[in-house]
């Protein structure tokens, strides 16, 4: 089991309860084997649910694939409103009442033993002044409840403090605030002149995330843009947009895909994007079967371009002979159960891209379907946006 997901608590490891393969009878000539099980990702829709209408939402969340919530509320009551309706819904909620922040053990004690808490939502995007105060919060709440994690999430570089001091500024952090995962929020795809634009220090973000989340053998989580519009200088997202942020999150490592926000996903009924983000969600979940746990050890980049920050492919990764893309791509390597994996995302969100790559011996490629074949070569061309795993003998 990888470092990651060893220090993952409880709450956290178990989230919705393991997945376990089908498991067939066996025969003199087929021994049995042990089945390896995967579990969920935690897919974290944030806020856009009044208590009063919990129950009549949750259902249509559930089925776009969120098995987490996240909102605060002005009073307990209501956090009891969403919890019910949480736990009728087969779902989990990340919340705050009122009081979370002025009396924090109290609080917690009183939601610690319900089935629908996931965790304790603390703040968003924090000052660096405020970390002390917002670590002590949460030492209070674990002093009581250990279980079921608090939640803080950071600024983008960009808005905390630039690229060149990101680093310093999450080694600052976690000395002060004993957190059970890091989670950043990055909007990466801008308008420009008609099309797309990629918001320079995505990469380099999430490099350092996953540098310190290596380092401090902490999980991260990451976040793609739902809210969005003709006024916004982000586009409506398709799908092509909703699979370059999370499956390059992915890709990079992170053990949790949040939205910004479900408001953006669902009014009174399915927004344009509702089922874009169901069939990604659908995806990840397929996905996590090689995924989950994972130790991303590699992360290279293709293409004229490469983003500030990051590393270029100029050697090829052990057990390939040769990779070729016909765009700017992103290569990873990752380790999760004994075994070695090499993925691809095409960082082109609007044109698709030509793969071309050859192993030194046999591999198995896998989709976001959950197909998969042996192969020791092959061409191919990738949707925008998409991601190909291949486990490598």
């Amino acid at each position: 089991m990888s470092g990651l997901l060893r220090i993952m608590l409880p709450a956290v490891a178990a989230l919705i309860g393991a997945a376990a393969c089908s498991k067939p009878s066996p025969t003199p000539e087929q021994p049995e084997k042990p089945v390896v099980e995967y579990h969920e990702f935690p897919i974290v829709a944030w806020a856009g649910i009044d208590a009063k209408d919990a129950d009549a939402k949750f259902g249509p969340m559930k089925e776009a694939g969120f098995n987490v919530y996240l909102d605060w509320y002005d009073t307990f009551e209501e956090v009891e409103t969403v919890l019910d309706a949480a736990e009728k819904h087969g779902v989990k909620v990340i919340v705050r009442s009122k009081d979370l922040l002025s009396d924090p053990a109290g609080e917690a004690k009183k939601m610690m033993d319900r089935e629908g808490l996931f965790g304790y939502f603390i703040i968003d995007e924090p000052e660096t002044s405020n970390l002390k105060t917002y670590g002590e919060i949460e030492r209070r709440i674990q002093a009581v409840d250990n279980v079921h994690p608090c939640y803080i999430n950071l600024y983008p570089n960009w808005a905390w403090g630039g690229a060149n001091s990101y680093l310093s500024r999450l080694s600052g952090y976690l000395s002060v605030v004993p957190a059970p995962f890091l989670s950043f929020d990055f909007y990466p795809i801008l308008k420009k002149d008609g099309g797309v634009e990629i918001r320079d220090g995505w990469y380099k973000n999430l490099e350092d995330v996953r540098k310190m989340s290596r380092a401090k053998k902490l999980p991260f989580w990451a976040f793609a843009l739902s809210l969005a519009g003709e006024e916004s200088e982000h586009p409506t997202p398709s799908l092509a947009d909703f699979r370059l942020q999370q499956f390059v999150n992915l890709a990079y490592g992170a053990q949790a895909f949040q939205y910004w926000t479900y408001w953006g996903i669902y009014h009174s009924a399915p927004t344009a994007v509702y089922n874009p983000a169901k069939q990604v969600n659908k995806e990840l979940q397929v996905l996590a079967r090689y995924f989950y746990g994972a130790d991303v050890t590699d992360v290279w980049h293709t293409g004229g371009e490469i983003p500030a920050g990051t590393t270029a492919l100029t050697k090829m990764p052990e057990g390939v002979a040769n990779l070729v893309t016909g765009g700017p791509a992103l290569v990873s390597r990752f380790v999760n159960n004994g075994h070695t994996y090499l993925s691809v995302v095409n960082k082109d969100c609007r044109q698709k891209m030509s793969l071309s790559i050859t192993f030194d011996n046999k591999a198995t490629k896998f989709d976001h379907e959950g197909f998969k074949a042996s192969v020791t070569s092959t061409d191919t061309n990738m949707d925008p946006g998409d991601i190909v795993v291949f486990q490598i003998k």
